[in-house]
């Protein structure tokens, strides 16, 4: 969602951004454990669509101890998320 990595998007960039989520019939909106979630919940909120937060390093949470745990942790919850 964000314009440019790491500047939080503007409220015309989230129009976009809900825009192109109802065109594109896009189901979840992916983001990393490390940054706030203010945006795509706005973004989730006006167009129904599922929020999941992906592991993108060891420790990023509890269950996350190791690189094999990071991607067991990243596909079990996005088949959850997606079914």
């Amino acid at each position: 969602m964000e314009p440019k990595p790491g500047i939080p998007p503007s409220p015309l960039q989230l129009v976009k951004v809900i825009r192109e989520v109802a065109a594109n019939n896009i189901k979840v909106i992916i983001s990393s454990p490390y940054f706030t979630t203010s945006s795509s919940d706005v973004v989730a909120k006006q167009t129904g669509v599922k929020e999941l937060t992906l592991a993108t390093s060891t420790n990023a949470f509890d269950q996350v101890k190791d690189y094999f745990s990071l991607f067991d942790y990243d596909i079990d919850h996005l088949i959850a998320v997606l079914k």
